[in-house]
């Protein structure tokens, strides 16, 4: 269903469709691989004429999400590093060759709590790892995510090379004045400091890597993550059940 349904839209595209693996897998790196690789299958059997160049596999920021990644990358096949809140994740995606990250600029659960907002959002973050990228020389692309305004996706103009921009917001952008600027960005110290960091420990040692998360804003990153992993679980476990019932019908 994911798969035919995403091979209509790409008529509408230049770029990519990307297909996000099953969240119960994300703390497996064989069980993610296995997942992707029927996903390709999938594309390839039921849309032949489709290039499995034009597939990005979407893979939570797990060590074990990333080491799938860095398998999938070594064969050609593109993926974007999701559910990504800290430098630490940004860096291993890169080492991995990803070929996107997703920084959530908001956490996910501004979308399903009524009136929940993210207090510390990641426009640091987002900026920092572009930076990054440039001064390591790696080819992965930012592409930030869970964006709730017009101003935020305003805010990230020039500090990212693409963004996933919601369908409402699109509206609401169409609907301005165009306008261009060339203006260089400011670097704040925070964001310069994150960028010249330096995070190989984190991307040879499974061990640095959780620790750093755990540590990442006194726990408040790494539990941003699990909170996602369980709320695309959730997501799974109901479209499960909604396609289970239709077939019963």
């Amino acid at each position: 269903m994911t798969i035919n349904l995403q091979a209509q839209t790409l008529r509408h595209l230049t770029g990519r469709i990307h297909i996000q693996t099953n969240p119960y897998n994300s703390y497996s790196t064989s069980q993610t691989i296995a997942n992707a690789e029927r996903i390709l299958k999938l594309l390839t059997t039921l849309h032949p004429t489709i290039s499995p160049s034009r597939l990005c596999i979407k893979i939570p920021s797990t060590w074990q999400g990333l080491a799938a990644c860095r398998a999938l990358q070594a064969r050609q096949i593109h993926t974007l590093a999701t559910t990504l809140f800290t430098m630490e994740q940004a860096a291993l995606a890169a080492a991995s060759s990803c070929t996107y990250i997703a920084p959530y600029v908001n956490e996910l659960k501004v979308h399903f709590v009524t009136g929940y907002k993210d207090l510390n959002p990641g426009f640091a973050l987002t900026h920092a790892a572009k930076l990054y990228y440039e001064r390591v020389g790696a080819n992965t692309q930012v592409m930030p995510a869970s964006l709730t305004s017009v101003e935020e996706v305003l805010k990230l103009v020039g500090k990212a090379d693409h963004i996933t921009i919601a369908p409402h917001l699109l509206r609401q952008l169409a609907e301005m004045p165009s306008t261009s600027s060339n203006r260089v960005h400011d670097v704040p110290e925070e964001v310069g400091a994150l960028a010249k960091r330096d995070y190989t420990a984190v991307c040879q040692d499974e061990a640095a890597f959780r620790m750093a998360m755990t540590m990442s804003d006194q726990g408040a990153n790494e539990k941003k993550l699990i909170d996602a992993i369980n709320i695309f679980c959730d997501a799974q476990d109901r479209l499960v059940a909604l396609t289970e019932r239709h077939l019963v019908s």
